[in-house]
């Protein structure tokens, strides 16, 4: 049983870093990732792989429905929520590719880190805020930003 288990995993491992190596290969010829997305600090192969298969630029009618597709938008001054009764609309990989974007901001030592660093110091200062809810906002808030950055730049390349 044990060996078996053993097996899978190495077949699973196998087939992860051909994907991998697939994406990247793919990645090379998008003119998003070459152009764009390449360039943003904390944004790797998996991450650009997602927000470059969101799709044409044209799917979007603006660049606010760019960034609430990701589920990162503020509706407001808080997180978007569905409302009841009503379909949530979120495209699953840019949403997935902002959510890991964001986990690891805290660890990003550019313009997107400083930017949260900074939002999250400006949200301290609020009275009756959980230290929680001020961490999500300043990531909300500088996911939200590099969604509008991206958005911007795509449409010149375009």
């Amino acid at each position: 049983m044990e060996g078996a288990i053993a097996d899978i995993l190495k077949i699973a491992t196998a087939l992860e870093e051909r994907f991998e190596v697939e994406v990247e290969r793919s990645l090379r010829q998008n003119t998003l990732w070459n152009r764009v997305l390449l360039g943003i600090h904390g944004v790797g192969p998996k991450i650009g792989s997602k927000i470059a298969a969101a799709g044409p630029r044209a799917r979007f009618k603006n660049r606010d429905h760019f960034v609430a597709m990701s589920g990162a938008h503020v509706k407001e001054g808080r997180a978007a929520h569905r409302e009841t009764g009503k379909l949530l609309l979120r495209d699953p990989l840019l949403w997935d590719a902002i959510l890991q974007f964001m986990r690891r901001l805290h660890m990003n030592k550019s313009v997107w880190g400083e930017m949260y660093l900074r939002k999250k110091t400006e949200y301290l200062a609020r009275e009756g805020w959980s230290k929680l809810r001020i961490d999500r906002a300043a990531r909300r808030f500088t996911g939200t930003h590099l969604l509008r950055y991206i958005w911007r730049e795509w449409k010149n390349i375009e």
